[in-house]
């Protein structure tokens, strides 16, 4: 075998790992972009999809509501 067929066998080996390393990557790239588009519509972890509907139909009374309490400030009888 003489160099340059060596060279050119060595020159074909190489561009057929680089075509390999690229299609695996263009793999990768697909499946990466799949993954996204299918789990872009998809609900964060932890949100319900449907909400439960109220029973209540009662409107809460006022009653069961208090003012907020106030403090008035001390009074000092040197003021005037």
């Amino acid at each position: 075998m003489n160099d340059l067929q060596f060279k050119l066998d060595n020159f074909q080996k190489n561009q057929q790992d680089f075509q390999e390393k690229f299609e695996q990557t263009q793999d990768d790239l697909l499946n990466q972009m799949r993954n996204f588009m299918h789990n872009l519509h998809n609900e964060p972890p932890g949100v319900d999809k449907e909400h439960e509907a109220t029973t209540d139909t009662e409107l809460p009374s006022t009653e069961d509501i208090q003012p907020l309490p106030v403090q008035e400030p001390p009074q000092d009888s040197d003021i005037c």
